[in-house]
């Protein structure tokens, strides 16, 4: 609803907002977390079923950074590439879009000039 509510205050598209939440909502963020993690220690040279398990617990964030390291170095590393792929993936989708609306606003001006004017003869 924040989303909304700010691309209303500035003026943005609404469906940028749901777009973002369609992928960031909380049923897919262990999907993310998962993949970004795994993908980290591909990235390392490790072999994630072979790491030492490391659980997370309520109070991850009061701990060293010895201690969430280890976590947070796989997820990091294995964030870059799909991060970089998601984006150029959107991008692309976004820049086709805005091109094909162009082009057809562009036909219909086209169109419109085309069409004759009524002749006022008063």
């Amino acid at each position: 609803m924040l989303t909304f509510f700010f691309a209303f205050l500035i003026g943005g598209n609404m469906l940028a907002p749901a777009l973002g939440t369609a992928v960031g909502n909380p049923l897919m963020f262990p999907f993310i977390w998962t993949s970004t993690y795994r993908l980290g220690h591909i990235l390392l040279g490790h072999d994630p079923a072979l790491q030492a398990h490391h659980p997370l617990k309520l109070n991850l964030l009061s701990q060293s950074r010895d201690a969430i390291w280890p976590i947070f170095k796989p997820m990091l590393i294995g964030s870059l590439p799909l991060g970089l792929t998601a984006g150029a993936i959107a991008y692309f989708i976004i820049y086709g879009m805005i091109t094909r609306r162009e082009k057809l606003c562009a036909r219909r001006t086209a169109t419109q000039g085309a069409q004759p004017q009524a002749i006022d003869r008063n």
